[in-house]
């Protein structure tokens, strides 16, 4: 199980809210089903907190079910990973991407969450958790808070070479714009967009394909929305009437993902958006061709959302 691999699967699992969490717990238990020896003989149910299984599961789906810890109880993992020695209490070791963190929300000295460490920026660390306000969320906090118990730091096998080499996403920079790069996953028929270079090359490690940059858009300006929905599906807009809408169907602010800008004035160029009523797919492109293309077999235009710089 390579590191890249783990943080994909929490990545792509962003937005799962209870109960469509259900395949996550289907997952542990299958595992166990197959395989036997079920930590401590417990069946997890749907019912049942579950942080730890999540993180189970995706170490499961990333191939690591045979050799790394599986646990349902965030007290019982760090156990597992103490016996490996790869635990370490919080200000014993400076903490990095890929490390799993423990959480003692009471104070007591017993692990009660646990989530991946996505990212260390400075003394901010942002975690992707199962089961954090019943769903996959990322949650920032500060390396030194005292709700950090502490970390386990797996051994992960090296990072091998993609398969493919189309699924390395290229590094582009551009003096006017940030590269949006556009990615699609053929199970959930779900286009999605990012100005994260990591975040796209993690997406198509995991099976993402990587459709190229969408456009370019403007370092600053308007900012586009990412907003996820209960099923894990994204939506991208701007604050207004239709962000509003969202809110109220349930979805949730994911952040930024973007800047655009709404000024429809030379060099800008403008962004437009088509729906699949089948599938409740989005594609956003800046080719009129492809626009066109989508609406002639059954997608519906929806204009203009935004303009990019290019």
């Amino acid at each position: 199980m390579t590191k890249s691999k783990l943080l994909a699967i929490f990545i792509s699992w962003l937005g799962i809210r209870e109960p469509d969490h259900a395949f996550i717990i289907d997952k542990y238990n299958n595992f166990f089903d197959i395989h036997g020896h079920r930590p401590r003989g417990y069946r997890v149910t749907y019912r049942d907190a579950w942080c730890a299984t999540g993180l189970s599961s995706a170490i499961i789906e990333a191939g690591g079910g045979e050799e790394y810890p599986l646990e349902c109880g965030c007290q019982e993992m760090i156990e597992l990973y103490e016996e490996r020695g790869e635990y370490f209490d919080r200000g014993s070791c400076e903490p990095q991407s890929g490390d799993i963190i423990f959480y003692d929300w009471q104070g007591d000295g017993h692990a009660d969450h646990v989530g991946l460490v996505e990212s260390v920026d400075g003394q901010i660390l942002t975690v992707i958790e199962c089961n954090n306000d019943d769903a996959v969320k990322r949650r920032t906090i500060g390396v030194d808070s005292p709700y950090i118990k502490g970390y386990a730091r797996p051994k992960y096998e090296a990072e091998g070479k993609p398969a493919q080499e189309d699924v390395v996403i290229p590094e582009m920079n551009y003096p006017d714009g940030e590269a949006v790069y556009r990615l699609y996953n053929s199970v959930g028929e779900e286009h999605f967009y990012t100005k994260s270079r990591d975040e796209a090359n993690a997406l198509a490690l995991a099976g993402w394909v990587y459709e190229g940059i969408a456009f370019v858009a403007p370092k600053s300006g308007l900012e586009v929305e990412r907003m996820v929905a209960s099923d894990g599906r994204h939506c991208y807009v701007t604050i207004g009437q239709e962000y509003d809408a969202l809110l109220a169907a349930g979805y949730v602010l994911e952040g930024g993902a973007f800047y655009t800008t709404d000024a429809n004035t030379f060099p800008n160029i403008p962004v437009y958006r088509a729906y699949n009523p089948n599938s409740g797919d989005h594609v956003f492109t800046i080719k009129v061709t492809e626009y066109e293309a989508l609406c002639d077999i059954g997608w519906i235009g929806e204009g203009i959302r935004f303009y990019a710089v290019r």
